[in-house]
């Protein structure tokens, strides 16, 4: 249950229904439940999703990222994505096979995906 938290759950449920694409970032202090607000707000229904994990290379990231779009159904993927442009072309390609409609991406945890000379920020 979201307590006080009506303007931002409009915000992102009005994203859903508006015309156009809309890149949404969420933050704040730490554990005050924005993943919480995001995922209860969209149901838990996502095209795709993936969380970054703390203090773990960019190459461990990639391998999870791929593994997060095998997970949703993306096959015939190279077998390592050797940095974010493969990645997200990847994910480019996972999105347009999907039925008509909007499409809702949760990236949690960016900060984390950005590794040291990852260049996830300028792919992104």
């Amino acid at each position: 249950m979201l307590i006080g938290r009506d303007n931002e759950r409009k915000i992102l449920q009005d994203a859903l229904t508006d015309e156009y694409s809309q890149f949404i970032a969420v933050y704040g202090r730490r554990r005050i439940g924005k993943t919480f607000l995001i995922r209860e707000s969209y149901d838990y229904h996502f095209t795709f999703q993936f969380t970054g994990a703390a203090k773990t290379p960019a190459r461990k990231q990639l391998a999870r990222f791929r593994m997060a779009l095998k997970e949703h159904g993306l096959t015939d993927m190279p077998p390592v994505f050797s940095n974010w442009i493969v990645a997200f072309s990847e994910l480019k390609r996972f999105i347009t096979l999907q039925p008509e409609g909007k499409k809702t991406i949760f990236l949690d945890e960016l900060p984390w995906m950005d590794a040291p000379r990852s260049g996830f920020l300028s792919e992104l």
